[in-house]
């Protein structure tokens, strides 16, 4: 406190009790200004209706606005500072500032009609970062509802997702642990006599507030607060979990099975599998999914035989209506395989389950995307199954099956080409880890995971270089690169079974790059690793090659096998 001074030539003349009482009047309002500062409130970087405002809450000490950690800040706490704002009641958000940080640990009665009332840590004392700053929505609105959005009304059902009216802003709802039970509670709420979980956004995200999450219905509910629930405003979820519903008066799911995305032929039918239930189209997860479902299901199209195609046909959107679909062969419609109950899944869309069904059962192979001479044929393998073309994965293929695969071709040998060097296909995968050992005349006589169960993306698909070539001139070429009168530079390709290929660096030094530039018609020569002078693409002919010195053709040092 500052010190007290007082000019006797005022109170001169005064009794000594008028000058006492100056001096207590004088030192109890200076005592009060300072016990009843303040410390004013705000609401930043929010939004503000008609019955309610959000922002981070700021206040105001020893001149300067900072914030307020969220720290052990309850509904009491969060409804105290609304009304200290000229709010009826509130609860905590989350809204991230900058600057100084205030206060931590703030926890109010119910009583306060000042921040500083409430418990808190010394004023600028905090173990926090600005990313627990506490943000309030406060409101004079205490009504309550439900709605379900983006999704579709027909006779019987509604279907969205699902949003909830709280102090006078809508918001979401996550997914965690919703269950049927849940799901019927809410329908019932909503007018409807039972309902289905739709998690993972399948009615798209939302955008704001998630008001609710890990909501819980006993059964008897009438209002959705009455569930357990977290408390308003705090979740541990993104809008990528908001929670959907679709509820109905239909007793039964009257489903239909369709094939999406795909193509038809006189002989086939592919595409994404979706089914139709409660008037509401959805897809199936490829957990525990398998051929004989596959066949089952196409057997229900009208088909004879049908193999499951992950990924092939797009990811599907809105519902996701099964998961773990078996099939024993017998069943009629989809709803007799056993599954989870409708709705309840653990996948997302990228694990959409595809089908081929088919009339037919041809075979053959070809190369596609590379080129073709009077000896050679190289592109990326394909092979027709049951009517529809697909790639092969490269996985566990070798010299021997390129052999194999290139002599069904008609040709005398061959050279696999790995991750997609003729390019990646598109559609179906048919392959994956085949393996010949040279005597097969078909690619299915060779092992190999079941058709259409794969564990590999297009990147991976296997290209092939056929040849009948037996010469063995091996001409190097550099590409990519510059000339001048003193030298040349560029990327090493050697030709081969009629395909020009690179060169990988492994294990190249100085004497192999001299050697080899030597072969090409200059005397020195040095090696630029890491693709430096530009990546090649289609085949990579040698690896680890290795030149002693004397060598006039490459094939002549060290190398593993060409292609390998």
């Amino acid at each position: 406190m500052a010190r007290l001074r007082i000019r006797l030539d005022v109170v001169a003349g005064l009794p000594l009790t008028s000058v006492i009482a100056c001096l207590c009047l004088f030192t109890l309002t200076s005592v009060i200004g300072a016990v009843v500062a303040t410390y004013p409130l705000r609401l930043v970087d929010g939004e503000e209706t008609s019955s309610a405002v959000t922002g981070r809450l700021e206040v105001f000490y020893n001149g300067t606005w900072g914030t307020v950690c969220d720290d052990g800040v309850t509904d009491i706490t969060a409804s105290t500072l609304c009304r200290i704002l000229g709010h009826s009641s509130g609860y905590a958000v989350n809204r991230a500032g900058t600057g100084l940080i205030w206060l931590d640990d703030v926890v109010c009665a119910g009583n306060e009609t000042r921040i500083s009332q409430c418990s808190h840590l010394p004023w600028g004392e905090n173990n926090c970062g600005h990313h627990e700053d506490l943000g309030l929505l406060c409101s004079n609105d205490t009504t309550e509802r439900i709605r379900l959005v983006g999704g579709q009304k027909t006779a019987t059902s509604l279907s969205g997702r699902l949003e909830v009216f709280y102090f006078g802003v809508w918001g979401t709802v996550c997914d965690n642990n919703s269950n049927k039970r849940t799901a019927n509670t809410l329908c019932r709420i909503l007018g409807y006599s039972h309902g289905y979980s739709v998690r993972r956004a399948g009615f798209g995200e939302g955008s704001g507030f998630i008001l609710l999450d890990d909501v819980v219905c006993s059964g008897n509910e009438t209002r959705i607060s009455q569930c357990s629930h977290a408390p308003w405003g705090n979740n541990k979820c993104r809008h990528g979990q908001d929670l959907g519903l679709v509820c109905t008066n239909d007793t039964t799911v009257a489903e239909k099975i369709r094939l999406a995305n795909g193509s038809t032929t006189a002989t086939t039918l592919t595409g994404r599998l979706e089914v139709s239930a409660f008037g509401i189209w959805g897809t199936v997860c490829d957990d525990k999914f398998n051929k004989l479902s596959a066949s089952t299901l196409c057997r229900i199209f009208g088909y004879r035989d049908g193999y499951p195609i992950n990924g092939a046909f797009g990811a599907g959107t809105g519902v996701i209506w099964l998961d773990d679909l078996a099939c024993s062969g017998n069943e009629a419609r989809i709803s007799q395989c056993s599954h989870r109950p409708w709705g309840e899944n653990n996948c997302g869309h990228s694990e959409d389950i595809g089908l081929v069904c088919s009339n037919e059962r041809t075979e053959r192979i070809t190369l596609v995307n590379g080129s073709k001479t009077a000896t050679s044929l190289s592109g990326r393998l394909e092979v027709l199954y049951s009517g529809v073309w697909g790639t092969v994965c490269d996985g566990r293929s070798d010299k021997l099956t390129a052999n194999t695969l290139c002599r069904i071709l008609g040709y005398s040998r061959g050279y696999p080409v790995n991750n997609a060097g003729f390019g990646a296909g598109t559609g179906v995968i048919w392959l994956d880890d085949v393996a010949c050992s040279g005597n097969e005349t078909r690619i299915s006589q060779c092992s190999h995971r079941p058709w259409g169960g794969y564990i590999c993306r297009h990147d991976d698909d296997l290209g092939l270089v056929c040849s009948n070539d037996t010469t063995e001139s091996y001409p190097l070429r550099l590409v990519n690169g510059e000339e001048s009168s003193s030298g040349v530079t560029g990327r090493l390709e050697v030709f081969y079974s009629g395909t020009w290929g690179t060169v990988c660096d492994h294990r190249v030094n100085a004497v192999t790059a001299k050697t080899l530039c030597r072969i090409i018609g200059y005397r020195y020569g040095t090696a630029v690793r890491r693709a430096g002078l530009g990546a090649g693409t289609g085949i990579i002919w040698l690896d680890e090659v290795k030149c002693s010195g004397n060598e006039t053709s490459i094939s002549q040092c060290f190398t593993p096998s060409l292609g390998e």
